[in-house]
């Protein structure tokens, strides 16, 4: 029984040995299998990655070391072995290049660059506190290293200067006697009446500069007032200190620099501001530290803003609206004859132009005028159109967002080409497809199409006015040929029309018989001397004598100077009369003025008026027979105000032209 178990026992491990080494046997054939395919791998070295060569070169090893191979696939397997290992030796033999990893961006660091960057304060007006939060900033930027290299030489630059700016001042603080903080101020009342001394440092003398910087120190120092208290104190002493290191340096401090190169006229600011630059301008006026020149231009700058002041209150104590004659007239303007009208529009033109005018009462004014002035100019353009046989009708009164809407559907709709339209339609279709441009809300097609259909209309209204030149000009050269060219140069006006007003005139409100008085009016005087063009150009009111015509019909918009192809059209009776005039004498010189509201600079209100007068000059040589050297154009800004007041006004927007050829020098 024992013999039979043992029997049993050496079966089954004998079993187990055969079928170990039958496993073993299959295994190995299968890595020997699957490692030969590896000779069949047709990828150049150069191709596969590190890790791929040494995956290739193990597998190539336990290929060439099996004896059982066949000795062809041993030696491809052999070559394919070396130029694995070459190349990974060649590779290890080249130094790869360091890569500097990105430096990490700081969250919202590029909107501090920008405001950083932007800030455009000098050095000399920022106080410690801000100067030392932009070095801090300028660091960041500079050692940040993700910034291009324009911004970083800006930021390295205004480090610089910053940085010297601080050393300056902590130097200059070294020189001023410094007093020891003694705890606390002497006592709240001192505290209280140091930081309510509003006097500016430049007023103060070096020792009582010294003695605030010293009273201002202990404040600091003593930390017993509140943060906007101690925050004054602090803006206080930096500019204190400031004014101290400029007086050891020997050059004006930067408040007075500030206060005496203010160019804002008296009567573009505010009571408000007017009243602190006074104070300004007196405390530098009574420096005693400061040079004679100085004191001198604050004073006559002080002057001025007090005369200007002086204006203001005297215009305060007029009396009530209801004792001016004009605002008491409540006629509607419809109800009105064309001559009570003009009447009423002169007579608040007059009222307009005086310089004490309350502000209510000018703007009660300046309503009833752009009523009136409307209604006649409706009336002038209707009986205008009817006699060049236009047919003018007037319009049923409609709301203008339904007229506007109803005037983008017809636009939108309208197909036709531009030269198959008339004089009239023309116009009509350029000022309807200005105004729904400029009110209606379109889509990007439909605002593209009338853009274009705008376009084409006034190159079409450009060619008709070039050819209504060309036809004017073959007119007259066929009537001077043949001795017929004949004008009226010194209407009857003692017949008909006695003792017209020497004022200028206003192209909206004038026909075109009016137009020819005023452009043909007799001088009264004689002129014993001529000037030159330059020498007019130089002194405007050498002209003012001249009767003149506002060509308001041109609408400037605010800060503009173009003419509009359109709006030529406002200028053909005046230039017509004007090429007659120079048909029969081309003698005669004609000065185009260009006007501004007050809003604005001097500087910039007189560039602007050229440049208005100048555009009417291009449009009248351009589209009509005038020479150029019939032309002066001189822009006069604000200096001439039709209308006295500082707001926009689009009565002083205006362009005169005048004749003034018996005092140009020929």
């Amino acid at each position: 029984m024992r013999i039979q178990k043992l029997r049993n026992n050496l079966q089954v491990l004998l079993l187990a040995c055969m079928l170990s080494v039958s496993f073993t046997h299959v295994s190995m054939a299968q890595t020997v299998a699957k490692d030969s395919q590896i000779l069949r791998d047709k990828r150049p070295s150069a191709k596969l990655s590190v890790k791929q060569l040494k995956h290739r070169i193990g597998i190539l090893n336990r290929v060439v070391s099996n004896s059982k191979i066949h000795p062809k696939w041993r030696q491809r397997g052999l070559n394919m072995r070396a130029a694995d290992k070459a190349e990974l030796k060649k590779r290890s033999t080249v130094r790869k290049p360091r890569v500097q990893k990105p430096a990490k961006r700081q969250a919202g660091l590029q909107p501090q660059i920008l405001r950083i960057l932007r800030d455009k304060r000098p050095s000399s007006n920022l106080p410690d506190r801000q100067l030392k939060q932009r070095l801090t900033s300028l660091r960041s930027i500079i050692n940040s290293g993700d910034v291009r290299t324009e911004s970083l030489r800006r930021a390295r630059a205004m480090y610089t200067a910053d940085r010297t700016e601080l050393r300056k001042r902590a130097s200059v603080r070294t020189k001023t006697p410094q007093i020891p903080p003694q705890g606390r101020a002497k006592s709240a009342s001192e505290a209280g009446r140091v930081l309510r001394d509003e006097r500016p440092a430049y007023s103060l003398s070096t020792r009582q500069l010294k003695q605030r910087v010293e009273s201002l120190q202990r404040i600091i120092a003593a930390r017993q007032s509140q943060p906007k208290w101690h925050r004054r104190a602090l803006t206080m002493r930096d500019t204190d200190v400031a004014e101290l290191r400029s007086r050891s340096q020997g050059t004006t401090p930067p408040a007075v620099a500030a206060v005496l190169n203010d160019k804002h006229p008296a009567r573009s600011l505010s009571t408000k501001a007017l009243n602190r630059r006074i104070r300004a301008l007196e405390g530098i006026a009574n420096a005693s530290n400061l040079d004679k020149r100085q004191r001198n231009m604050a004073s006559r700058m002080r002057s001025r803003d007090l005369r200007e002041l002086e204006s203001r209150s005297r215009a305060n104590r007029l009396p009530y609206p209801r004792h001016i004659d004009v605002l008491q007239d409540r006629r509607p303007a419809v109800r009105l004859t064309g001559k009570e009208l003009q009447t009423r529009v002169r007579a608040i033109r007059a009222q307009l132009q005086q310089q004490d005018l309350p502000r209510d009462i000018r703007r009660q004014l300046a309503r009833k005028l752009a009523a009136d002035r409307t209604e006649l100019r409706r009336r002038i353009k209707a009986r205008r159109e009817r006699q060049e046989g236009q047919g003018y009708q007037l319009a049923p009164p409609t709301r203008s967002d339904i007229a506007l809407a109803e005037k983008a559907k017809r636009l939108l709709s309208d197909y036709r080409v531009s030269s198959e339209l008339n004089k009239r339609q023309l116009r009509r279709r350029i000022r309807s497809n200005r105004e729904v441009l400029k009110y209606v809300a379109l889509t990007s097609k439909q605002h593209t199409a009338l853009k274009a259909m705008l376009r084409l209309d006034r190159m079409e209204k450009r060619h008709r006015l070039l050819a209504a030149r060309d036809r004017r000009q073959e007119k007259m050269r066929r009537l001077r040929s043949q001795g017929q060219l004949r004008f009226e140069t010194n209407p009857d006006y003692a017949n008909n029309y006695p003792r017209a007003p020497r004022g200028d005139i206003t192209a909206a409100e004038s026909d075109k018989f009016m137009i020819q008085r005023q452009l043909l009016r007799p001088e009264t005087r004689t002129y014993n001397r001529r000037y030159s063009r330059a020498e007019i150009i130089r002194r405007p009111e050498l002209t003012r004598q001249f009767a003149g015509i506002d060509v308001d019909t041109i609408n400037f918009g605010f800060n503009e100077y173009w003419i509009r192809e359109e709006e030529v059209d406002e200028l053909e009776r005046m230039a017509v009369t004007i090429e007659k005039i120079l048909a029969l004498r081309p003698y005669e010189v004609f000065q185009i003025e260009g006007h501004t509201d007050a809003v604005g600079s001097d500087a910039y209100n007189i560039g602007l008026s050229q440049q208005r007068a100048i555009a009417v000059k291009e449009a009248l040589t351009k589209f009509f027979v005038i020479s150029a050297n019939n032309l002066v154009t001189v822009g006069l800004g604000e200096r001439y105000l039709k209308i006295p007041t500082l707001e926009p006004e689009s009565e002083n927007r205006r362009v005169t032209i005048r004749r003034i050829t018996p005092i140009v020098r020929r």
